[in-house]
C-alpha cells in the first residue's frame, strides 16, 4: 500500500499498488515494455516478442576463451596465485608441457584427449 501525497500522512489512508500503477500509466509510458507485443484478438495478454529481429546476443555471457572459460564465472578462473607457467620461464624457451586446455562445455572432448 502506498500513501498519497495529498492526504495527511497521519491518517495513513493507503492506495492500492495497482491503482497507483494505473494512475502513473495514464500520465506516461513508464510501465510500457517494448519487449512484449499483444497478439491479434488478445488485447489483455502479453506475449514475449520472439522474432529473430528482436534477438540480441550478450557478448559478456556468450564470449569466452578456451584457456580461461567464461569471464563471469569466478569459480572457473584458471590463474590462481598470480604466477603462470609462461611467467616462470625467464630464459625465453618454449614451455615443455603436454597439458591441453579443454573447456567442458564443448562436445568434442574425446578428440582432444
Amino acid at each position: 500500500i502506498l500513501f498519497e501525497d495529498k492526504v495527511d500522512k497521519q491518517a495513513k489512508k493507503g492506495l492500492c499498488i495497482w491503482e497507483c500503477i494505473d494512475r502513473i500509466h495514464k500520465k506516461g509510458p513508464v510501465f510500457f515494455s517494448y519487449l512484449y507485443s499483444p497478439e491479434e484478438g488478445e488485447k489483455h495478454i502479453l506475449r514475449p516478442c520472439i522474432n529473430i529481429s528482436a534477438l540480441k546476443k550478450w557478448d559478456y555471457y556468450t564470449g569466452e576463451t578456451l584457456s580461461t572459460g567464461p569471464s563471469y564465472d569466478w569459480d572457473m578462473a584458471t590463474v590462481k596465485g598470480g604466477v603462470t607457467e609462461e611467467q616462470e620461464q625467464t630464459d625465453g624457451s618454449v614451455p615443455q608441457t603436454l597439458r591441453k586446455v579443454v573447456w567442458p562445455c564443448y562436445d568434442n572432448v574425446s578428440k582432444v584427449q
